[in-house]
């Protein structure tokens, strides 16, 4: 007789579900902060006496984790509301996230993890707390409901027992890093405010930082986008938007610095290939500059891998390198594995 079983995530395949980098594992956190509201979020690290870190945490005036009637978010892998939305519930922003699964990346930061969170519902305020442990990973403790006097509503996650790889966090290009992951967002959405450390993220002033004191150079700034995202004319608008910020900036109106911005993803819509493809601009270039200084370019990885391809040939023929699309493709798996599609 058929039966029908029901596969439960056993503590290993948690565990591997929530390492990562120290640096993606901040993002995810930021990013749910932004997918709940929120305009203010602050990432501190602090320090112990014996100058390691002591705990991480980052606090959002967000619209907190309203408990779900149907069984609490933290009780399931998958199955997010952001999965059937595209935009944030009050300002309408676009969404990030939709697996459900961001969260927990948290571990890969400490062993603890304490979620405090209050949420606003019938015109009441409530806090309570969500705790985890890699001791017992996939089991988390629901602390009880208080209702609040006052109305502010957030989330504040705090990692303890952290790990040493987190310590990357305290180098200087861990701050850019992040920056230039939230660049395009915070250009996007300019009331919010984004401070890692301390330090306020000024976006348009990271990009522009390198060019500082550049007279007559080439600068690239790219735009990447999940593989299983379809590309279409919002997103280019949104990296225009980014990329007139750029150009409108005062201090290269003298100078003979170069700008391309470029928009990859594995797919277009019929709409952004129409614009791609336009006859009077190269293939690929979306936008050219008045002053010529400054391209809009969109690129599929595709594109991408066969120019690279072309020129690995160039090089192998002239060096005898042997080199095959297997190991560039290897390479762009290695490199950027949330962006390439895999071939699995």
């Amino acid at each position: 007789m058929s039966e029908v079983i029901e596969a439960k995530p056993e503590p290993d395949f948690w565990l591997r579900m929530c390492k990562t980098g120290p640096e993606r594992a901040i993002a995810e956190l930021i990013w749910n902060s932004m997918d709940a509201d929120a305009d203010k979020v602050d990432v501190e690290i602090k320090i112990n006496g014996l100058d390691g870190i002591d705990q991480i945490s980052i606090s959002d005036n967000g619209t907190g984790i309203v408990p779900n009637p149907l069984g609490h978010d933290f009780s399931h892998l998958g199955g997010s509301w952001k999965a059937q939305s595209h935009k944030t519930r009050n300002q309408k922003r676009i969404l990030h996230g939709k697996n459900g699964q961001g969260r927990f990346r948290a571990f890969s930061l400490g062993a603890n993890v304490v979620w405090e969170t209050a949420y606003s519902s019938n015109n009441s305020t409530f806090r309570y707390s969500i705790s985890g442990s890699t001791q017992n990973p996939g089991k988390f403790t629901i602390g009880d409901l208080q209702e609040l006097s006052s109305s502010s509503t957030g989330t504040t996650v705090t990692i303890h027992n952290v790990d040493e790889a987190a310590h990357r966090l305290r180098l200087a290009n861990a701050h850019d890093d992040l920056s230039r992951v939230f660049a395009p967002y915070l250009n996007q959405y300019k009331g919010i405010n984004l401070s890692i450390a301390g330090r306020p993220i000024d976006s348009t002033d990271l990009i522009l930082r390198s060019a500082e004191f550049a007279n007559d150079d080439d600068h690239l700034i790219i735009e990447l986008k999940r593989a299983s995202k379809v590309l279409g004319l919002k997103d280019l608008n949104q990296l225009e938007e980014y990329a007139n910020s750029v150009m409108r900036n005062p201090r290269f109106e003298k100078t003979a610095v170069r700008w391309s911005f470029w928009l990859v993803g594995v797919e277009l819509a019929p709409d952004l290939e129409e614009r791609a493809n336009s006859g009077d601009r190269e293939p690929g270039c979306t936008h050219v500059f008045k002053n010529g200084r400054g391209k809009i370019w969109v690129k599929t990885w595709g594109q991408i891998l066969q120019d690279s391809l072309d020129r690995l040939e160039f090089v192998r023929e002239k060096l005898n390198f042997a080199i095959t699309e297997q190991d560039a493709i290897g390479v762009l798996e290695r490199v950027y594995p949330e962006f390439v599609p895999s071939a699995e």
